[in-house]
């Protein structure tokens, strides 16, 4: 048998047919692929940033993308005229060009001032129905911040630092309902009723008239003190006295009476 010297091959017949078509479908995919390659790249990322055109971004948005765009939601809250603005500036232009207006014609029309009203220095107290015929002491307060009483128990007693009666608001005189031994000045001052008269004279012999329109009996602690000595727009004349139980260990009533009447003359 005779011995054959091997010979030199090439590489593609090391290969076979096999392994050559292999390379073949790989060489043409490769060349499919770089001959597409350049058009998908501009409609990706291919190109650097700052030279993209802005149409790209464009059409590679979502189909709905499109529609939303012309109309952002932030352009509505952008509008010249949102609803509020009409109104602040009225306001600015209102407070720019028109000046503001005087105090006084703020204030409502039932707070403009009422003439005043002569009030007399009281000296004596007349009450008919009762046969009251009473001197009238001028007092303040006393030591406990109350008003005074008379130092006379046949006396009564006006508050000097309020009203003076016929005055406008509340001119107030007290007087004592008894004394140590015997009833006081004002011991009947219970028996008003609505209708009867009040005359208050100065020194002078000027003379004013009052009607009572109301009366009312209250706990000693509980009189209503703005009713009784608070403003008003009427001229009022307010007598009050003691009523009720005798406290022996405070020297005190439990109660206190209110005649309230209103100037007629």
């Amino acid at each position: 048998m005779l011995n054959r010297k091997p010979g030199k091959t090439n590489f593609l017949q090391k290969l076979g047919p096999a392994s050559i078509g292999a390379i073949m479908i790989v060489l043409l995919t490769t060349i499919i692929f770089l001959v597409l390659a350049p058009a998908n790249a501009i409609g990706t990322v291919a190109l650097p940033q700052e030279v993209q055109p802005v149409t790209i971004n464009v059409a590679l948005a979502p189909a709905d993308e499109p529609t939303a765009t012309p109309t952002p939601t932030p352009e509505p809250t952008a509008s010249p005229t949102p609803t509020p603005e009409p109104t602040i500036g009225t306001s600015t232009v209102a407070a720019t060009n028109t000046p503001a207006p005087p105090t006084a014609t703020q204030v409502p029309p039932t707070a403009t001032p009422l003439p005043p009203l002569p009030g007399i220095e009281p000296r004596r107290l007349r009450i008919p129905n009762l046969g009251i015929n009473a001197a009238i002491e001028h007092v303040g307060l006393d030591k406990e911040n109350r008003m005074d009483v008379p130092r006379n128990i046949w006396n009564v007693a006006w508050y000097k630092l309020g009203p003076k009666p016929g005055q406008r608001g509340n001119a107030v005189i007290d007087g004592h309902l008894d004394g140590p031994y015997s009833p006081a000045v004002f011991w009947n001052l219970n028996k008003l009723v609505p209708g009867n008269r009040i005359y208050v004279q100065d020194d002078k012999g000027q003379e004013k008239v009052f009607e009572v329109y109301d009366v009312a009996t209250y706990a000693f602690d509980k009189a209503p003190l703005e009713r009784i000595f608070g403003a008003s727009n009427d001229a009022q004349l307010n007598l009050i006295t003691c009523i009720g139980n005798f406290d022996q260990r405070t020297a005190n009533y439990d109660k206190r009476f209110v005649a309230y009447a209103r100037l007629v003359q």
